[in-house]
């Protein structure tokens, strides 16, 4: 047998110090990967059982608001009522606003010329008037004409027919630039206006309209309130609701505090069922909504009709809906919140 030289075990023994030392870097870095994957693997896990003890907590929760029907619809009747009221109002009071919106527009300027200013006088007077930059457009009506549409508008065509001569005076329609003039610029263009000498009277039609908007910004406050009343209403229902659901269990919180369960988790199920009470409270306001528009759609058209307006009434939209599950929920949960949170559950 051939016995390896001394220098054939020197090389032997470097190839394999070699070998080691280039399978240590390998050996880390598979550690340290295979520690990264198990971090995130843990991660994961923690999150999907988060989840899956919230579902479960919440078809619980859901499940006991099952088992007790009458309780709960009063409850969610109670709330609804409680929310339903101010969504009403507060619907009501945008289209009213809408609607004081759309007469600010159509605010006009009545120029009453004098009796002796001819026709031909009139139209040229209101030619020259339309060259004022503060004038969007002016409407020459002739005495004639006024009285025709009077006549139209008001029904006694009868007995203004009777009549020997015509008592309406020709006047000019003035739109001003309403988007570049303000309340005190139009209260002195309409002072300027009744100086000129062909004028016997100038009116602006806007004393009404600010008596509708002092009668909406009121109205507006007087909601607010009511709704600020209203949903410390629910907040002490739901409160007072989940508080007795607390004393009726105390002996359940008790099992579970023993066998390790925290003061979060204890509470959770009154938190789910607070949640539960305010999205049922929503969904039976919006309803009672819906069907107070559909009631009193009808004759708001009707009047509208009437009045020859072009107003269209505006029922709640998406966001509207939005608001009132959101504001549902957010009071549900609060009251909640307020109720458990005095309880230890030690």
């Amino acid at each position: 047998m051939v016995k390896p030289s001394k220098s054939n075990k020197q090389g032997a023994s470097r190839r394999s110090k070699g070998a080691v030392s280039r399978a240590a870097p390998a050996t880390k870095g598979t550690t340290s990967r295979r520690s990264i994957s198990t971090w995130v693997a843990g991660i994961g896990l923690s999150i999907s059982s988060y989840f899956r003890i919230h579902r479960e907590v919440a078809k619980e929760s859901a499940n006991r608001l099952y088992q007790t029907p009458l309780p709960t619809f009063m409850t969610w009747l109670v709330v609804g009522v409680s929310l339903a009221l101010p969504a009403i109002l507060l619907c009501l009071l945008m289209n009213a606003q809408n609607l004081g919106a759309g007469f600010d527009q159509q605010t006009n300027i009545h120029l009453y010329l004098k009796p002796e200013i001819s026709e031909g006088e009139a139209k040229k007077f209101a030619e020259q008037r339309c060259q004022d930059p503060r004038i969007e457009s002016c409407r020459f009506i002739s005495s004639t004409e006024a009285l025709k549409e009077f006549s139209a508008w008001s029904g006694f065509a009868d007995v203004l027919a009777q009549l020997d001569s015509n008592p309406l005076p020709a006047w000019v329609d003035i739109t001003p630039t309403h988007d570049q003039l303000s309340l005190a610029e139009l209260e002195a263009l309409v002072e300027q206006l009744e100086q000129l000498e062909q004028v016997d009277q100038a009116q602006l039609d806007m004393l009404w309209v600010q008596r509708l908007s002092s009668v909406i910004d009121l109205f507006q406050r007087l909601v607010w309130a009511l709704a600020v009343l209203l949903a410390l209403a629910v907040l002490l229902v739901i409160g007072n609701t989940i508080r007795m659901d607390v004393e009726n269990r105390r002996d359940e919180i008790s099992v579970v505090k023993l066998v390790g369960g925290t003061t979060a988790f204890a509470r959770r199920p009154f938190l789910y069922s607070g949640l539960y009470y305010g999205f049922g409270g929503a969904f039976m306001a919006l309803i009672m909504v819906e069907l107070a528009v559909l009631w009193v759609r009808q004759p708001i058209d009707q009047l509208i009709t009437l009045y020859g307006s072009h107003f269209e009434f505006v029922a709640p939209g998406f966001f509207f809906v939005l608001g009132l599950f959101g504001i549902g929920i957010g009071l549900g949960l609060a009251g909640a919140w307020l109720s458990v949170r005095k309880y230890s559950f030690d």
